[in-house]
């Protein structure tokens, strides 16, 4: 099974873009399913929850002292872009502009494939919106996510915790959609070892329900949960079950 998601995976990164093929076979066995609905939380969810946490980041950033933030954990990966001090390129995210209420996030590169506006509503809860990107005319993208911190006793520390909630649609072309969902879903920052090194990122803890459509009919249906430390997964597909 997991020569066969890798495989599909790769062949994902050359047609994500597009998934409006009247065949559409890759995308109705458990592997495939189980491999989009991976590579939409990896490329929308977890990328813009990223996006929230560095603009929680980058908030804290601007109102330090100069040299203090500079000499912080986070010195050496942020950088200013515009002497106004209100760009910034964030090393592993993307770029952040500083807007009134907030932050436009975009990826790194000259074709991000995702722009989201984020916002602080309260103390400890953000929101994250998708917003058009006239780059990508592949296809559309609806999204809100909402993230609520989890207490935590230094900003600039990486054990960064989120409650994340998640609703989107993604429209395709020849009436294709992905719809997509969360619930109380925790993202934890944390490092684990590898062979050779030490990797940084989210540990989710919950939920990611993702169902596709062509003219409202339902192709598939994935529930992938996720276990916390390493962030095992079981996908529970309308194909059968796939557990990794």
């Amino acid at each position: 099974m997991k020569k066969s998601l890798i495989l599909f995976m790769m062949l994902l990164g050359c047609v994500s873009c597009k998934m409006d093929t009247d065949d559409y076979r890759d995308l109705k066995d458990s592997d495939g399913i189980a491999g989009f609905s991976d590579y939409v939380m990896h490329h929308y969810v977890d990328w813009t929850v990223s996006a929230i946490d560095g603009s929680e980041v980058m908030d804290h950033f601007r109102s330090s002292h100069y040299e203090a933030a500079k000499s912080s954990e986070f010195g050496d990966i942020v950088q200013t872009s515009s002497s106004c001090d209100t760009t910034f390129d964030y090393w592993g995210i993307g770029r952040f502009e500083r807007t009134a209420d907030g932050w436009i996030v975009s990826k790194s590169g000259r074709h991000s494939e995702i722009i989201v506006k984020v916002s602080k509503s309260d103390d400890s809860t953000w929101v994250a919106t998708a917003l058009p990107n006239d780059d990508n005319h592949d296809f559309s993208l609806d999204m809100k996510v909402t993230a609520v911190s989890l207490p935590k006793s230094d900003i600039f520390s990486y054990r960064h915790a989120w409650v994340v909630d998640v609703s989107g649609i993604r429209y395709e072309g020849g009436g294709f959609l992905a719809k997509f969902s969360t619930t109380d879903m925790y993202f934890i920052w944390g490092s684990r070892y590898d062979l050779f090194s030490i990797r940084y990122g989210f540990e989710h803890n919950g939920s990611f329900d993702l169902s596709m459509l062509k003219n409202n009919e339902i192709l598939g249906t994935c529930k992938a949960l996720y276990r916390g430390e390493g962030s095992l997964v079981e996908y529970h597909t309308s194909e059968g079950d796939i557990l990794q």
